[in-house]
This record gives structure tokens, C-alpha cells and sequence, in this order.
């Protein structure tokens, strides 16, 4: 089976359900999503990356326009579990509710550090 086909299985069309572009010499992030087709973007001067700042998530579906980097909020950890059962619903996952849990919590392990 090719790659488009496959995709499309378990996907359904359209199968890209964002794009991301990276402006390097920019230092930007543009994008957008299939939900919400205009473009977005923020830039990395934006954000404050030292490991005792804050973390920050945003909603990419949400109906925001252009420079989207004051719409981050402070990262919600049952926000994301909510995202992620509502995602492994949408596609048909088995998963237990424990396994969704052991998942979430694993990710939101990693520590930070050079």
C-alpha cells in the first residue's frame, strides 16, 4: 500500500491536518491547521526558554490570526490528558484510560537540561 493511501486509511481525507513552516533566519514558527486554515505564527524571541520558565501550550485549532505568541497559556496537564483521549478517540485507539494516563504522564517526564 503507498504511503498516501495508508495515510488516508487511517486518517481520512485530507491527511495532513497541519502544516509547519520554520523561518530559520527568521527564527519563526508559521502555521496552520486543516480546522483552521489561516496562517499563524509566532516568533522564538517570543518565549523564554530556561528550564525554570514557565511551559506553555497553545490550542492550534483555535480561530486565532497572525502573530499568535500571546495566546500561549501556562501548560494545564488535565488540558492535555482531555487532548490526548479526545485525539486517541477521533482515531480509534484501544487504549485503556490507565495506558492514556501512563502516556501522558511519561511525556510530561522529560526533564530539562543541556
Amino acid at each position: 500500500m503507498d504511503p498516501k493511501t495508508r495515510w488516508k486509511s487511517w486518517f481520512g481525507d485530507p491527511y495532513t491536518r497541519w502544516s509547519v513552516v520554520y523561518d530559520i533566519p527568521r527564527r519563526e514558527v508559521r502555521f496552520r491547521t486543516v480546522d483552521h486554515e489561516p496562517v499563524r505564527r509566532f516568533a522564538l524571541s517570543d518565549f523564554d526558554f530556561a528550564c525554570d520558565a514557565t511551559v506553555l501550550m497553545l490550542d492550534v485549532n483555535a480561530k486565532l490570526n497572525g502573530s499568535v505568541a500571546d495566546r500561549f497559556i501556562p501548560y494545564d496537564a488535565r488540558w492535555n490528558y482531555k487532548l490526548a483521549c479526545d485525539f486517541l478517540d477521533d482515531y480509534g485507539s484501544s487504549l485503556a484510560d490507565d495506558q492514556v494516563r501512563e502516556l501522558v504522564e511519561f511525556l510530561e517526564g522529560f526533564s530539562c537540561g543541556p
